[in-house]
């Protein structure tokens, strides 16, 4: 039987590599250089377009092709990406948001990749998460809660549609699905979208780690220069809370989620309300923009 390790020198013409196995990812160093060697979690085309954004730019990690000069490689039913781990990516998670490169689009394109992603995504996560309270073992806390991160999410989605309708031909930057430690410039972790994507992301990913502070908060908000647009879709981001969501999904799939840090995330409901009602009254000293009535 032919080995991982057998597959990856074969394909990508290594000789002779040392590899080790983390999770359902591999980790390996040729000629002094890190990569990974991962199973494609994104559709093959998002990988493509994102790999024409990203391609060679050293503040990304970078898809290293095999020798059919093909991004993605098949093995054993798998489709997986080689990733070439860049030296010049910074740790500062803020950092990045200030180094996020602008990327052009054709109108049609950014309906189709924004809007749509707003309107039908956001929604069919809330259709998805009813769907799995079927097979919550009469969890009452977690039934209950769920409920109300949905009526806060319905707000987010009527919020940020009100701000796209009343917007046109604001910038896209490479993105981040997530704002995390591990993997942050990873391209199975980017996608195209507004700043405000980022900034609500790293906003909701240091409450969760309890992290912010508010004098700090506005001091980074302020040198952003932001305009209303972004303000409204930054607020309104802020609504749908993800970190609740990812937590959720991953117990309901297979177990694996962490319930603890699930009931520490409702057990701050309280808290994360009062942080929301702070950072939008920094928002609005920049911009005037609406109050969601939720909080």
């Amino acid at each position: 039987m032919i080995s991982i390790k057998q597959y990856i020198e074969y394909y990508y013409n290594f000789k002779n590599i040392n590899i080790s196995k983390i999770k359902d990812y591999y980790k390996l160093n040729y000629r002094n250089i890190n990569y990974l060697f991962m199973p494609l979690t994104r559709y093959p085309i998002e990988i493509l377009q994102i790999n024409k954004i990203i391609n060679n730019d050293v503040n990304y990690d970078n898809i290293v092709v095999n020798i059919k000069n093909q991004l993605i490689t098949y093995i054993d039913g798998k489709n997986y990406i080689l990733v070439h781990l860049s030296e010049n990516i910074d740790n500062n998670l803020y950092a990045m948001i200030e180094k996020s490169k602008i990327v052009y689009l054709p109108n049609e394109m950014i309906d189709k990749i924004i809007k749509t992603n707003w309107d039908i995504l956001w929604s069919k996560k809330i259709d998805y998460i009813e769907y799995q309270l079927n097979n919550l073992d009469n969890d009452t806390i977690t039934f209950n809660s769920v409920w109300y991160y949905i009526g806060m999410a319905e707000n987010a989605i009527s919020y940020v549609n009100e701000a796209l309708s009343l917007s046109s031909n604001h910038r896209l930057y490479v993105s981040h699905k997530r704002i995390k430690e591990q993997f942050l410039n990873n391209p199975l972790n980017l996608i195209v979208d507004y700043r405000s994507r980022d900034i609500s992301e790293y906003l909701k990913y240091i409450f969760l780690k309890k992290k912010y502070d508010y004098i700090e908060i506005k001091k980074k908000l302020e040198k952003l220069n932001l305009d209303e647009f972004l303000c409204r879709m930054i607020y309104g981001r802020l609504f749908f809370v993800t970190f609740y969501f990812d937590t959720f999904d991953a117990i309901m799939n297979d177990n694996i989620g962490d319930r603890n840090l699930l009931k520490n995330i409702i057990n701050r409901a309280d808290e994360y309300e009062d942080y929301i009602n702070n950072i939008y009254d920094i928002l609005t000293q920049i911009k005037k923009i609406p109050r969601i009535g939720w909080v």
